[in-house]
């Protein structure tokens, strides 16, 4: 898919293959996570996409939640 016009697009893979997308502009953000499996690869494992449109606000708590998830494990990592 293309990136729509107008729009920031910044993609984060993570280690399992899945993929999370973040669009933005003026107007609003996206979040989509996208999970892609080849039935060749396993039949049974399912394959999605799934999108939310994201406030300033809600972004923002989200962004506060995964700091807050993060630095709480980086910080059990270095003992």
């Amino acid at each position: 898919m293309a990136t729509p016009a107008g729009k920031r697009c910044r993609v984060v893979m993570s280690s399992n293959g899945s993929a999370l997308h973040v669009y933005s502009d003026a107007r609003g953000i996206v979040l989509q996570l996208r999970r892609s499996v080849p039935t060749a690869d396993d039949l049974l494992t399912p394959s999605f996409k799934v999108a939310v449109n994201l406030s300033q606000a809600e972004a923002l708590a989200l962004a506060a939640e995964l700091l807050h998830a993060a630095s709480g494990r980086a910080a059990l990592a270095a003992d």
